[in-house]
């Protein structure tokens, strides 16, 4: 099957031509955008590092994940959001260089595809923490801001504004019953909103899709803390 090894790294982005810092970090990747804001960011960046998605398929950041999804040639995608700093290693703290995080993307679908994951990422936290000394992976925790997909039927939440990360996290997680994440890991971004991707989705008051990820999945693996999402967990045990 064409594409079935092949690993594309894509960015979705909007409204921010010229400031896609992600790109700055890893020059392979390509820039997802809709048509209409194509020739602001050709003044910016080379053609061939630009994604070009039908209008009608953006909007929102679950419709451009699905785009990228439905529209993208390899079945092995990671998607970066826009605003990437850097990556660093938790523990000594060293920034990884543009090829070794792509050196890590490629290492990560091998052994996502060895242990029958389906979707992984990096630790959401840079927060040293003992529990994962000599846990390099987990299998049952949250991750978001770098989303790997190895292709499935599963498709995000269009519906849902600000947490369709969360809501196709727990998708895998209840098919698959295990997801991977790389433990010594983490992601630097420029915004500090976990589900911000492009400058889409912003404004939207998040408590409508906790009160739908609650209904769907149940108050105890979709917590509130202080009005908040809180962590979100997963029914199963692992490491």
């Amino acid at each position: 099957m064409a594409g079935e090894n092949k690993i594309g790294i894509y960015i979705p982005s909007y409204g921010r031509a010229g400031m896609v810092s992600t790109f700055d970090v890893i020059k392979s990747a390509k820039i997802v955008i809709p048509e209409k804001q194509y020739k602001e960011y050709a003044k910016h960046y080379p053609k061939k590092a630009l994604f070009v998605v039908p209008d009608r398929r953006d909007g929102n950041v679950a419709k451009k994940r699905n785009a990228i999804l439905d529209m993208t040639p390899e079945k092995n995608i990671a998607m970066f959001d826009d605003d990437l700093r850097k990556v660093v290693k938790i523990k000594t703290g060293k920034v990884l260089s543009g090829e070794q995080i792509v050196g890590l993307i490629y290492q990560g679908f091998n052994v996502a595809k060895e242990i029958g994951a389906n979707y992984w990422g990096f630790n959401w936290t840079s927060q040293p923490r003992q529990v994962f000394e000599g846990r390099p992976f987990s299998l049952n925790k949250v991750f978001w801001q770098i989303l790997c997909v190895i292709k499935t039927e599963l498709r995000f939440d269009e519906k849902l504004l600000r947490c369709d990360d969360v809501d196709f996290w727990m998708k895998h997680v209840r098919r698959d019953k295990i997801t991977l994440r790389y433990n010594y890991y983490h992601a630097f971004f420029r915004m500090k909103q976990k589900t911000q991707t492009g400058g889409i989705g912003l404004k939207s008051d998040p408590q409508e899709d906790i009160k739908i990820l609650q209904k769907r999945y149940g108050k105890k693996l979709v917590p509130v803390k202080n009005g908040e999402l809180g962590l979100i967990q997963s029914p199963y045990k692992g490491v």
